[in-house]
């Protein structure tokens, strides 16, 4: 295929793909002639790839290169460049005040496998430490319900990620189900707040 059978499958105008191959972010093409250049399928996945990581998590093209780079390591097996990616779109938390206590006490109780550096581990403790300032505890009790909910999500996250090939394809789904995830959940959680909620206003 040309770069402009890539535009037309992926939606990205040429010139940004030709912005993301002076970045190294997507590799050339081949080239099979004067002004001609074929790409291939991989090109395709990468691109999707790279469009997951810069425009839907927004990452800077330094991060998204460092990314890359750990995703095309031969020696960085699939469970460490998915644990890159992850972290990669994951926000850092701000300057909040940390409760690390109820996140070790959580992560033992459940028995989760979570690196030190996990930045939502950091997050959450952050989290808490805001609720317990504003003296919102009834948060605070319920959070290993919040914490096994959120474990069945993730088991349905993980188990999509089963389905797909390439590892350029396990990533770019990681990326989207992540992020756009989120989303879903937050939508439908509200939508159910509005349904509960019904029964006051009908008592």
């Amino acid at each position: 295929m040309r770069i402009g059978d890539l535009s037309r499958q992926t939606g990205i105008p040429v010139p940004t793909i030709k912005y993301y191959q002076r970045e190294g972010l997507l590799p050339y093409g081949e080239r099979a002639g004067y002004n001609q250049v074929h790409y291939a399928e991989e090109h395709l996945r990468r691109l999707r790839l790279v469009r997951a990581l810069v425009e839907l998590g927004r990452l800077p093209i330094a991060t998204a290169k460092q990314v890359l780079s750990a995703v095309d390591d031969p020696e960085n097996d699939l469970f460490n460049a998915l644990g890159q990616v992850h972290y990669a779109v994951t926000e850092r938390p701000g300057e909040i005040p940390p409760a690390t206590g109820p996140v070790e006490e959580l992560l033992a109780r459940l028995g989760w496998q979570v690196s030190e550096n996990n930045p939502s581990r950091v997050a959450l403790a952050g989290l808490l430490g805001t609720l317990t300032e504003l003296g919102h505890t009834e948060l605070l009790s319920s959070l290993t319900d919040y914490a096994e909910l959120a474990g069945r999500l993730a088991a349905l996250d993980v188990g999509f990620l089963d389905h797909r090939g390439s590892q350029d394809e396990v990533l770019e789904s990681a990326v989207v189900i992540t992020l756009l995830g989120d989303v879903l959940v937050s939508l439908l959680r509200r939508m159910a707040q509005e349904s509960h909620s019904a029964r006051f206003r009908d008592s």
